[in-house]
């Protein structure tokens, strides 16, 4: 059944019968009306003129022959598909904030070399942003039309808390590379309770965010390439640091 607040009556229709136009305008708005009370969804609208039937033969003046001949018979028809804003929104916000870590990212490993840091690992980082570009695309292109999970989302928000945590512990020393300074590791925060809590972060989102989405087969495919990127990671990154753990 239509929901309630898209239905429109025939007599809408037979109010506004004297402007083909007003009609397109109002069958246009109906078909929005169902795509976005029904995201996924299909709509089709179907818009037939056939001026041709109100000729009449017995009236052959000049300006009923010149209508006819401007507005005469013809068909169209648009299929449209239902969105869901809160889902667009949602992966937006993902690929936003990848962005900006990516440019907080780049600002500090360039002011960290400058001190004297070095890197490590360098050779797996482009397949680390390969597979995160893929994770959010594919998010995206199966999420689109689907509804957001509150209680995921919850859990979601409170993910962000624990990034935001690590990214104030850290400051100017958080980066997506593997930069080794020659000072000793960062202790407080949230590496009192975790030895690699960033990680922790994004291992726990690479589920919950398809997840937010209803995307289970997603968040599994995800989880089990990315554990597989962070073993290499993770053993790049502790050969890098041995020499800062046993001084």
């Amino acid at each position: 059944m239509m929901p309630a607040d898209t239905r429109h009556s025939a007599h809408d229709l037979a109010t506004v019968h004297a402007d083909p136009a007003a009609v397109r305008l109002l069958s246009v708005a109906t078909a929005r009306d169902l795509a976005a009370a029904r995201p996924g969804t299909h709509v089709l609208m179907v818009a037939v003129e056939t001026c041709a039937l109100l000729f009449r033969m017995d009236r052959l003046a000049k300006a009923d022959i010149i209508a006819t001949a401007l507005f005469g018979d013809g068909a169209a028809a648009i299929c449209g598909i239902g969105v869901n804003t809160a889902a667009i929104a949602f992966v937006l916000f993902l690929a936003v904030q990848r962005l900006a870590e990516l440019f907080i990212a780049r600002r500090n490993t360039r002011r960290l070399l400058a001190q004297g840091a070095r890197e490590y690992g360098a050779g797996h980082y482009p397949l680390i942003v390969a597979l995160h570009a893929t994770w959010l695309i594919a998010t995206l292109l199966f999420g689109i039309n689907q509804p957001v999970q509150p209680s995921w989302l919850m859990l979601f928000v409170v993910l962000q808390l624990g990034r935001v945590w690590v990214l104030l512990t850290l400051g100017e020393r958080w980066t997506t590379r593997i930069i080794v300074l020659d000072k000793p590791l960062v202790t407080k925060g949230p590496f009192r309770l975790i030895r690699h809590p960033n990680y922790f972060v994004v291992v726990c989102e690479i589920f919950v965010a398809p997840m937010v989405l209803g995307l289970f087969w997603i968040a599994v495919i995800f989880t089990l390439f990315n554990a597989l990127m962070l073993s290499v990671r993770l053993r790049a990154e502790e050969t890098a640091l041995r020499s800062l753990r046993h001084p």
